[in-house]
């Protein structure tokens, strides 16, 4: 392994089930990829909202394994969530109630 890259090889659903590398990320990376501040990031790793490693005392994280654990446990707004979100909560009561 090349010299201060943390990667390890991990298995691959693929048909041919090849093993494929993978490169751990820090925070300000993930934080980028997900749109969101370092400190949140920090936040939903402690929470256990995301799987994280700490290597030399720094916090790591797969982007495949966060992808996947965020994937695996998305939510899906109500109807009502998304037009209070959409439109404020007055007319999003107006907006359900005549429909």
């Amino acid at each position: 392994m090349p010299k201060g890259r943390a990667e390890y090889y991990y298995g691959n659903s693929t048909a041919k089930n090849s093993k494929k590398m993978a490169k751990y990320i820090n925070t300000s990376e993930l934080a980028k990829l997900l749109g969101v501040s370092e400190r949140q990031v920090q936040r939903l790793a402690q929470d256990g909202t995301i799987p994280y490693y700490k290597i030399g005392g720094a916090t790591r994280f797969i982007e495949a394994e966060v992808d996947d654990h965020l994937r695996s446990n998305r939510r899906v707004m109500s109807s009502r969530e998304a037009f209070t979100k959409a439109y404020g909560r007055e007319n999003a009561d107006i907006i359900l109630a005549h429909s």
